[in-house]
């Protein structure tokens, strides 16, 4: 999945800082994983509802009360000008997750405080994550390529990766009665688990977080130390009779 440094995809055009603890509405006061971009929304949501009201209105061009995926992405770029795309590929497959592409100001505030918590579950509720991968590695019977040809069928664009989107779609066709907070969870640590942070998961990061990762090769026997040479000396020249002496 990439590189390690996320790259930057905000711009200049942001609004004046939102101060708390000394910080702006850039993360800077987080650690942690990427999930943290819904703590700072929320914080901000709560101290300056009067303010994003006005930058949510400033948002919605056509007056219809709501953004779609579109105008609400702007709207986290001009909040958050430094966030990375991993955070806003994840802030967008969770925003969006019930399909609906549209959010009013009242739904946008209540799905930021459920994100934020399926966030802090992501990063505490170590045994259910556990149960869940133990159910996804029953369901490709505990097959390393059972998980291969299962993650190439939901590669719908054969990109050789899975967004968050196609991970959303695997899981409700595996487990149809999957609650919106349990996807939620899921998501929340699927952007845990990619190490690379490019925002999408291959399928080596998924099988390893499944187990099914092939073992490392065993070395190869020591090979036995080659024959010491024997040592021959070579035949000794016979040494020569002396020659009669002349008789006077």
């Amino acid at each position: 999945m990439g590189g390690t440094q996320s790259s930057q995809v905000g711009g200049a055009d942001n609004v004046d800082k939102f101060k708390y603890g000394g910080g702006k509405i850039d993360g800077s006061d987080y650690t942690g994983a990427p999930t943290d971009i819904f703590a700072i929304l929320h914080e901000y949501l709560a101290s300056q509802r009067t303010r994003a009201l006005e930058l949510f209105r400033e948002f919605d061009r056509n007056r219809s009360g709501d953004l779609d995926k579109r105008e609400l992405t702007n709207l986290v770029l001009r909040l958050m000008p430094d966030v990375s795309k991993p955070e806003l590929k994840y802030f967008q497959a969770m925003i969006d997750i019930d399909g609906d592409g549209r959010t009013t100001f009242a739904e946008l505030n209540e799905m930021v405080k459920v994100c934020r918590q399926a966030g802090a579950q992501a990063r505490t509720k170590q045994l259910l994550l556990e149960d869940m991968k133990l159910d996804l590695r029953n369901l490709v019977h505990n097959s390393r390529a059972e998980a291969i040809r299962l993650f190439h069928e939901f590669d719908l664009d054969r990109s050789g990766y899975l967004e968050h989107s196609e991970v959303v779609r695997m899981m409700r066709f595996l487990k149809p009665s999957v609650s919106l907070s349990d996807l939620r969870f899921l998501l929340a640590n699927l952007f845990i688990i990619d190490v690379d942070e490019d925002g999408r998961v291959s399928v080596e990061e998924l099988l390893q977080e499944l187990g099914l990762s092939p073992p490392e090769p065993a070395l190869p026997p020591a090979s036995p130390p080659p024959p010491q040479p024997v040592f021959n000396p070579p035949p000794r020249a016979p040494t020569p009779e002396p020659e009669p002496e002349p008789e006077p």
